[in-house]
C-alpha cells in the first residue's frame, strides 16, 4: 500500500524565472501591472492589508479585474486586515470578487484562533505569475527612507506556479468554505533555469526553519541570512555558531533601533555575545526598517518568503517560502545581500561587551517571554 502524498508537500520544480524586487517603489508597480494584465484569475492574499493609499490601490486594482470578467478571490487575515474598510470589501464583493477571511476575530475575542494567522504573501494571476515575499500591502512599504518597510519580494514563472495556486486554494477553502474553481486551459511551461521548491509552514511544522537548519549543518564557505525578526530556536543558534568555528563565513543582516517590534529586537539580540565570540558576523541595517526575510548559504541553497526567525513564526503562522536550489536567482540573491549590508553597521565583539548595562537589563526582561516571540 503507498502512503498518501503528506498534505502540504510540494516537489521541487526545475525550470522557473526567479525575479527579486526591493523597495516597495519596485515592486508595487509590477505587482499592479500584472493585476492590470490578468484575463483570467487573480489570486491576492496577505497578511497586513492597511486601509491607507496603498492597500485601497490593490482592493481598486481587484475590483477593476472583476468588473472585467476576471475571476477575482482576495484572502485576508483576521488579525492583519481587520481595518480594512467594509464599504470597500462591499465594493469588491458587488463588482463581482470573492472576499474570505482567515480566522476572523469573533467572540469571545480571546480563542484560541487569535494566535493563529495567515502569514503568507501570494499573488497569482491567470495561473502564469506569481509573487511571494515579505511585503503586505500598505504606505509603509512605499514610504521613502527612512520610514520605509525595507522588503524583498519574488516575481516568478514556470512549472512552480500550480503548487502556488494549490497553496491558495487550500488556504481559501479554510477561510471561504468553498473550493477555488480548477484553471482549465493553463499549462506552466518552462520559462528559465531555476530550480525552486515550495516551502510551507503551518502550525507547529516550522519548515522553512527546518531546511535553513539542514543547510547550515552543510554549509562550507557561506552562510548570509537577511531577517526581521530574529529570535532563532537553540538548534538553530548552535547550527550558525559551529559553522562559524569550523571556518564558514557567516554573517547576520539584522534590523537596527528602527524596529516595529522593540520586543522582539532586544529579545534577539541577548543571543549575539555567543554568537560574536563564535565568529559569526553580525549587522544591523540603518537605513530604514528592516523587514526582508531571506538566506543564502554556499550559493547553492537559499530563500525568499515570509518565514521570520521566531517562535511565533515557527508554531502558530501558516508561512510561503520560496528556496532556490540552484540556477542564476542565486546570484541575485547574492547581489541583494551584499546590496542590503552596504546600507548597515557591523556589530563587533569587542562593541557588544561595552554596550550598557540599560540594555542588558531590556534583553533580559524581554528574554522572560522568549516562548511567545
Amino acid at each position: 500500500m503507498t502512503r498518501p502524498e503528506k498534505p502540504y508537500t510540494f516537489p521541487p520544480r526545475r525550470g522557473n524565472t526567479l525575479e527579486l524586487l526591493a523597495g516597495g517603489e519596485a515592486f508595487y508597480p509590477r505587482m499592479l501591472e500584472d493585476i492590470a494584465d490578468a484575463r483570467v484569475e487573480v489570486l491576492l492574499g496577505t497578511y497586513l492589508w492597511e486601509p491607507d493609499a496603498t492597500g485601497r490601490r490593490f482592493l481598486r486594482a481587484a475590483r477593476e479585474a472583476a468588473r472585467r470578467g476576471v475571476r477575482v478571490a482576495v484572502l485576508l487575515d483576521g488579525i492583519g486586515g481587520r481595518r480594512v474598510d467594509v464599504e470597500d470589501l462591499d465594493a469588491l464583493r458587488a463588482a463581482g470578487a470573492h472576499v474570505g477571511v482567515y480566522h476572523a476575530l469573533r467572540m469571545p475575542w480571546f480563542d484560541s484562533r487569535l494566535f493563529r494567522r495567515n502569514h503568507r504573501k501570494l499573488l497569482v494571476v491567470d495561473g502564469r505569475v506569481a509573487w511571494t515575499g515579505g511585503a503586505g500591502f500598505g504606505d509603509g512599504w512605499a514610504a521613502p527612507p527612512p520610514l520605509q518597510w525595507w522588503d524583498l519580494m519574488a516575481r516568478v514563472t514556470g512549472p512552480v506556479l500550480p503548487s502556488l495556486r494549490e497553496l491558495f486554494a487550500r488556504d481559501w477553502k479554510r477561510a471561504a468554505r468553498e473550493e477555488l474553481p480548477a484553471l482549465e486551459g493553463v499549462a506552466a511551461r518552462p520559462s528559465g533555469d531555476d530550480t525552486l521548491h515550495t516551502l510551507v509552514t503551518r502550525r507547529t511544522r516550522p519548515e522553512l526553519q527546518r531546511r535553513l537548519r539542514l543547510a547550515v549543518h552543510g554549509a562550507r564557505r557561506t552562510v548570509r541570512i537577511a531577517n526581521a525578526y530574529f529570535v532563532p530556536g537553540f538548534r538553530l543558534r548552535r547550527a550558525l555558531r559551529r559553522a562559524a568555528r569550523r571556518g564558514v563565513d557567516v554573517r547576520l543582516l539584522l534590523p537596527g533601533p528602527r524596529t516595529d517590534h522593540f520586543a522582539v529586537w532586544t529579545a534577539g539580540r541577548r543571543y549575539y555575545h555567543r554568537l560574536l565570540e563564535a565568529g559569526v558576523r553580525i549587522f544591523e541595517f540603518q537605513r530604514s526598517m528592516l523587514h526582508s526575510k531571506y538566506a543564502l548559504v554556499d550559493d547553492r541553497w537559499g530563500y525568499v518568503g515570509s518565514s521570520n526567525l521566531d517562535n511565533w513564526s515557527g508554531r502558530f503562522n501558516l508561512e510561503l517560502d520560496l528556496a532556490l536550489l540552484g540556477g542564476p536567482g542565486l546570484g541575485a540573491l547574492d547581489a541583494q545581500y551584499e546590496a542590503d549590508v552596504a546600507d548597515a553597521r557591523e556589530i563587533t565583539l569587542e562593541q557588544w561587551e561595552a554596550r550598557p548595562w540599560s540594555l542588558r537589563a531590556l534583553e533580559t526582561l524581554f528574554g522572560w517571554i522568549d516562548p511567545l516571540l
